[in-house]
């Protein structure tokens, strides 16, 4: 290198002089600047680490402020093996200094008290900084002032102390630094902190020194990245926006700071930690064909310049969002009063001069004939954009997914095995009818206004935050309970929408993940229908069932579930249909024989056995025969894979000995079939007007005594992963409801062994465990309940209350003896928990004043029974004192309960996982899925 002249030439030596010329590297091998070596990692883990590491050592000026240390720690993460603070007052971070040290023991970590405008004592800094550390690679200069001051009323002074700090500072400590890096022959990185203020003037601040230093850094950065690109040496620059810094706290300038986030797209101040990234890739691996370069960083201010506020409504996202879902509202008003109107082109015809387009009015429905004698037909009208939907959103809701509350005619057929028809018998024997008649005037709450709030459908999907959320509850909290969906192939099939379009089966699915995580994550029993599926609604076409795909029963399987979930059992119930017969359209019940087995294979078949529990609940649920039969299915039962890492088209691996997302639907699977014959059995008696013989019972009891001696040792085991505890409870919930079913159902007595213990005695004491077993669970679990849970909870446990308050019925004109205390024990665990539940469910809230109704009038009827005891009690159930973590008094299993009341097979989890919720149900609004207690009153109120 040249020596370094003292001044600049005089004007006189200007004639005469000689002018140097920019040397460029050739890119060759004895270039100082040859192309990065590439190392091949087999861990992408590692290559991504390596990618953006930071070798050698780094100075930062200004690094004792908040930027600086920020940055410093950054870098330090990042892989710096050395760092020395250059600042004024490098005292006031010793602290922060001190905790760098301890978290990176093994960096050389230092700080120099140094003037950056002082040459010579940046010369000997950059000298103590290499007998120090042994090098400098890389210098960071955040140093600098601001100084807000009117251009008239400023000095000169003034104005030469922040050009000095902030440009010829940087100037000064680049020159130190890179003259040590051509010595090193090693090159380098210099990184400047410049401004946006650099590329516009800021508002409302004055501030031309800085505004002028800030600029000509950038044009310094540029000047330096063409002279040193020989040598090696990359000169960048940052330009940070309004950073949430000491400097801009006070609230002097509150009203400034609310200015530059109103102004700012991203509506807030930049957090110091946003500036690190910038930061790092500039010194980092990343960054070595980085040169001449300026990273903004700034939330998308620059980019958003206006002269003066709008004269309308800001086009804030808030804003925003408002005026797309009130067009969307009316988008959806409009199609519920005209079906058949093309809105797009009604709005292109429109006729600007009158204002508005008239549009056609339908003809007002005839008035029915009063003395025609109505004809019950079991029509159902559940859709809140159909004929009547106008009509059904101010009128009382009359159907409830769980098929267990009274429901008006027009809420399509429900059978025998319902919950709704042991609630009749009920309400009949102790008062004609009063209870339903009550329960169909005063608990049915009105339906909200559910117009549907259709999304704009662009053409690619955009993922946002809220959409990730709602996404990893749909997987975490529903995916786990019914495999539906392969996570891995879903998330990148998302995430690649862009090259490749979704296709409309994909879109439903998509919208209706979101649906389920939206609905799963609901806090309060009022969670009105989500937008999302009137989006999933509004992709549904008809040439979706003129193609055969698997992608379209997964579409109908989340449509109808959600729907038996949100309180539309006919239309779930219906779409459930559509997956079924699409399934066997698809040859889903037929194992194929293949030389070697991939995740496709088994996804397929996990596909069609959650389409066979669905349907095989959604028949008990309703009461509705059934659509399916064994004989005909010979497709393997789901392996216990644990497949959320591996791709479609890998192997099926090992299968595993701990739970995995199939584990829950595997055990399903086997209780579904044994339910089917039940089911069965229980039809073909209701048929015969008679109920199943006790033998016939006892023998399928056995089935369902083989299905839990056969469960996997997780099903038993206290060591398992939290998310599969509440799976796990829901499947043995519904196992016990299966046996109330059963034993309901059947026959009091043996024909020939009248001295075994009977059906009802049988059928109580399940329904008792079961009442203590859900309860329990919810007590130990209450802060981890979701929306699937409580569902499930609240179904199961009501159907089991109703069988200990027919219990008490049957006895009612017998002494108010030991047993009844233990119904009355049973029945106050019920209620507590069901208040527990109602904090988020509707359901469970009209569950507890049925029950409450129920009891009332049962202990009214002990009160006028002759034999009663005078000391009864009357009214409501109390539960101030209930213990629901121990069993109730008197709970001793035999053999014939397989041990349901001891503490071998007792299931408490401490863990609530959200996965199971969704288990044997069909769809989603189905609040007491399919174990239907109708029949079993036949003998108790003789």
């Amino acid at each position: 290198m040249s020596p370094l002249p003292d001044d600049l030439p005089s004007r006189e030596a200007l004639v005469a002089r000689l002018v140097p010329s920019m040397i460029l590297s050739d890119g060759s091998a004895s270039s100082m600047t040859p192309p990065p070596q590439v190392i091949s990692v087999r861990d992408p883990t590692q290559g991504a680490k390596d990618r953006f590491s930071v070798r050698g050592n780094i100075i930062v000026t200004g690094g004792a402020g908040t930027l600086g240390l920020t940055a410093c720690d950054a870098l330090l993460e990042h892989g710096a093996s050395g760092l020395m603070i250059l600042d004024m007052n490098p005292t006031s971070a010793q602290k922060e200094i001190d905790a760098m040290r301890l978290k990176f023991p093994n960096a050389n970590i230092g700080a120099l008290k140094v003037d950056v405008t002082d040459e010579k004592g940046v010369e000997m800094a950059v000298e103590e900084v290499c007998r120090v550390l042994g090098s400098v690679d890389a210098l960071v200069c955040f140093a600098g002032v601001v100084g807000c001051i009117e251009t008239l009323q400023m000095s000169i002074s003034q104005w030469r102390k922040v050009l000095d700090i902030n440009t010829t500072g940087c100037m000064i400590c680049a020159q130190a630094a890179a003259r040590r890096m051509v010595q090193q022959g090693t090159g380098g990185s210099i990184s400047f902190v410049s401004s946006i203020s650099a590329h516009r003037v800021n508002f409302p601040q004055p501030q031309v020194a800085y505004n002028v230093s800030k600029a000509a850094l950038l044009m310094l950065k540029s000047c330096l990245a063409a002279e040193w690109a020989r040598y090696g040496i990359r000169t960048n620059s940052i330009s940070p926006g309004y950073m949430d810094t000491i400097l801009n706290e006070g609230d002097g300038i509150a009203e400034h700071r609310r200015i530059w986030a109103s102004r700012n797209p991203s509506g807030r101040m930049g957090s110091p930690s946003e500036l690190t990234g910038a930061v790092v890739l500039l010194a980092s691996a990343a960054g070595t064909y980085i040169n001449g370069a300026d990273l903004v960083v700034d939330g998308g201010a620059i980019r958003c310049v206006f002269g003066s506020p709008p004269d309308r409504t800001p086009l804030t996202r808030k804003n925003l969002d408002a005026a797309e879902l009130q067009v969307a509202q009316l988008r959806a008003l409009l199609r519920s009063l005209h079906p058949d109107l093309d809105i797009n082109a009604a709005i292109r015809n429109l006729d600007t001069s009158s204002g508005g387009a008239c549009l056609p009015v339908q003809p007002a429905s005839p008035v029915a004939d009063t003395d025609k004698p109505t004809l019950r037909t079991y029509e159902w009208h559940e859709g809140s954009l159909s004929e009547r939907g106008e009509q059904a959103d101010n009128a009382s809701v009359p159907n409830d997914g769980m098929a267990n509350l009274p429901a008006d005619e027009n809420s399509g057929y429900i059978g025998g095995s319902a919950g709704s028809q042991l609630l009749k018998d009920i309400a009949f024997a102790i008062s004609n009818d009063v209870i339903t008649r009550h329960a169909s005037e005063n608990l049915q709450r009105p339906r909200c206004s559910t117009l549907a709030t259709e999304p704009f459908l662009d053409a690619s999907i955009e993922l946002s935050v809220t959409a990730n959320r709602l996404i990893d509850n749909y997987f975490l909290f529903y995916n786990t309970c019914f495999p539906i969906l392969h996570e891995k192939t879903f998330r990148e099939r998302v995430s690649d929408q862009r090259s490749r379009p979704l296709s409309p089966p994909l879109r439903v699915i998509f919208y209706m993940v979101l649906a389920i995580g939206d609905w799963i994550s609901a806090r309060g029993p009022n969670h009105s229908q989500s937008p999302f599926y009137h989006a999933a609604r509004s992709c549904l076409t008809f040439q979706m069932l003129e193609s055969g795909t698997v992608e379209t029963v997964q579409a109908f399987l989340l449509l109808g579930n959600y729907l038996q979930k949100r309180n539309r059992p006919n239309t779930g119930y219906n779409m459930i249909g559509l997956a079924w017969k699409l399934a066997l359209g698809l040859g889903l019940h037929r194992e194929v024989p293949i030389s070697h087995e991939t995740i496709h294979h088994e996804r397929q078949r996990s596909i069609f056995w959650i389409t066979y529990c669905f349907d095989n609940g959604f028949n008990i649920t309703t009461g509705r025969p059934p659509t399916l039969s064994d004989g005909f299915i010979d497709t393997q039962t789901p392996k216990n894979i644990d497949d959320k890492d591996i791709l479609i088209s890998s192997p099926v691996p090992p299968e595993a000995d701990y739970p995995t997302t199939y584990s829950a639907i595997i055990a399903q699977t086997h209780l579904a079939r044994v339910a089917e014959g039940i089911y069965q059995e229980f039809l073909l008696a209701k048929t015969a007007g008679t109920k199943v013989e006790y033998r016939v019972a006892e023998f399928m009891e056995r089935s369902l005594n083989d299905w839990r001696r056969n469960l996997p040792g997780y099903f038993t085991n206290d060591e398992i992963p939290s998310w599969f505890h509440a799976p796990r409870e829901i499947v043995l919930w519904k196992e016990q409801n299966l046996r109330i079913l059963l034993w309901r159902g059947s026959r009091d007595y043996h024909g020939f062994l009248p001295n075994k213990q009977s059906a009802g005695i049988k059928c109580l004491e399940v329904a008792m465990q079961s009442t203590h077993d859900i309860a329990t669970f919810c007590a130990a679990n209450e802060t981890a309940l979701h929306q699937g849970i409580v569902w499930y909870a609240t179904y199961f446990l009501f159907q089991a209350a109703l069988v200990v308050e027919a219990s008490y019925l049957q006895n009612s004109r017998q002494k108010y003896g030991e047993d009844d205390s233990f119904r009355e024990h049973a029945l106050c665990q019920a209620r507590s928990c069901l208040t527990t539940l109602a904090r988020r469910s509707d359901s469970a809230k009209r569950c507890i004043e049925v029950l409450d109704s129920i009891h009332q009038r049962l202990q009214g009827l002990v009160a006028n029974t002759p034999d009663a005891e005078e000391d009864h009690n009357t009214g409501a159930l109390h539960d101030a004192h209930i213990d629901l973590t121990q069993p109730s008094p008197g709970f001793v299993g035999d053999e014939s309960n397989f041990g349901l009341f001891s503490s071998d097979l007792s299931f408490g989890g401490n863990a609530v996982d959200p996965t199971l919720r969704m288990l044997v149900n069909p769809t989603a609004s189905n609040l007491f899925e399919d174990m239907p207690l109708d029949m079993l009153l036949d003998n108790w109120v003789s």
